[in-house]
């Protein structure tokens, strides 16, 4: 008789939340598609280019709240712990992690 492995309790299609600011959450996309899109533009695109970097929160949370991220008119570090953070929520780790790879190796995937 075949083996049969049960992942059924360790699929988890449930998607994480962050919080920018007071009544601001939102849903991060961390279907596979999705990350490898991410991971495209961090591969392919200039992380100095403002509109990559509004691509990036709007490929994980969405053109409208790209678009009220964007009217909040953030800092530059400030931007870039919200790509970590959202990094961090699509990818299952704790933030402290993600910002550590960021500063290692000068990328948020790796």
């Amino acid at each position: 008789m075949a083996k049969t492995i049960d992942l059924s309790q360790k699929l988890d299609n449930s998607r994480p939340l962050i919080k920018v600011a007071e009544g601001k959450i939102y849903e991060v996309d961390n279907r596979k598609n999705t990350v490898l899109r991410f991971d495209q533009l961090m591969r392919n695109g200039d992380p100095n280019d403002t509109k990559i970097l509004g691509e990036m929160v709007s490929t994980f949370l969405g053109k409208n709240a790209a678009k009220e991220i964007e009217a909040m008119d953030l800092t530059m570090p400030s931007y870039i712990a919200l790509i970590i953070g959202i990094v961090a929520a699509a990818t299952d780790e704790d933030f402290e992690v993600a910002e550590a790879r960021f500063h290692k190796e000068g990328g948020l995937l790796g």
